[in-house]
């Protein structure tokens, strides 16, 4: 029997309306009960056991992860297990590798500087591998690098600079030093002689288009990056100075183009009487006294 409503005005009772139901059809509805709550049951029972073995959110979340890692544009990313380098702490998951609830990794970073610890001046490079569902056709993968900050409070593990609980005039700095690191650390497609193809804010649209000479036999494309936390100003927009990051002037320029577009990620004046050469070495200051460590990850984004 169903029931619906009319044209019923609120205080008046629903129409009434009669379905008729032959045997046949009483009897297929009933094996559909049936079959229906055997489904049930039997969903109620895997959700139980997954709850049990992984915990509620654990289960939920795998099952997610099946459902999103079976589209036909989705991907990860994985890098080598990194080792551990004076002045850097690499945080993230265990794994080194991408899944579709964790979209994050540590960079296994390179270093080709002789510093004892990461400083201005230091510089390197990263290699991670792209991992699709498939190769075929063309494809655009958006991929984020990023340093960040970490600071240690007496002999607990350091904390993300982003996540520490502090006051506003901490936290103002503490998010000044990240800002900071998004302009004082750059990530460059290349480097044969000067670098080149910067990556603005630190990313890269990768086209399987442009590589396909990077896809190794597991169906992977191998990426390496070249980064460099620059020590002085003048290196970054004068292909003269000592140590310029560019020997192509048009790079050069476009740097510059870039800087005074996001002077906040490359300047701190402390006094009126500081030039832009100054101001990019208060920014240096500030990382160096406010972060204990510094972080790197490639973000799937």
């Amino acid at each position: 029997m169903l029931m619906k409503s009319i044209g019923a005005a609120p205080d008046e009772p629903c129409e009434i309306a009669y379905l008729e139901e032959s045997d046949g059809f009483r009897a297929a509805c009933g094996t559909m009960k049936i079959v229906l709550g055997l489904l049930v049951m039997a969903s109620a029972v895997l959700v139980l056991m997954g709850s049990q073995m992984f915990g509620t959110e654990g289960f939920f979340q795998r099952i997610w992860n099946i459902i999103m890692s079976a589209r036909a544009d989705y991907y990860d990313i994985r890098a080598d297990k990194p080792k551990r380098s004076g002045g850097m702490l690499l945080l993230g998951s265990d794994s080194m590798r991408t899944f579709p609830n964790v979209r994050n990794i540590p960079a296994n970073i390179k270093r080709d500087d002789e510093y004892r610890v990461l400083v201005p001046g230091c510089c390197g490079s990263t290699t991670f591998y792209i991992v699709p569902n498939t190769t075929d056709g063309n494809q655009t993968f958006d991929i984020k690098l990023n340093a960040y900050g970490l600071k240690r409070f007496g002999s607990s593990e350091p904390v993300r600079l982003s996540k520490v609980e502090c006051g506003k005039d901490e936290r103002k700095t503490y998010d000044a030093v990240d800002e900071l690191l998004d302009g004082h650390i750059l990530f460059f497609e290349g480097k044969n002689g000067g670098h080149h193809g910067l990556l603005k804010d630190g990313k890269m649209h990768y086209r399987t288009s442009e590589h396909r000479d990077a896809l190794n036999e597991n169906g992977e494309y191998a990426v390496t990056v070249y980064w460099v936390w620059t020590e002085y100003y003048d290196q970054m927009i004068n292909t003269g100075a000592d140590g310029a990051l560019f020997d192509n002037g048009a790079e050069a320029a476009e740097m510059l183009d870039y800087i005074e577009g996001n002077k906040e990620k490359y300047f701190r004046r402390f006094d009126e009487a500081d030039d832009l050469r100054q101001q990019y070495d208060n920014g240096d200051r500030l990382i160096c006294q406010n972060a204990d460590y510094i972080g790197f990850e490639i973000i799937a984004e």
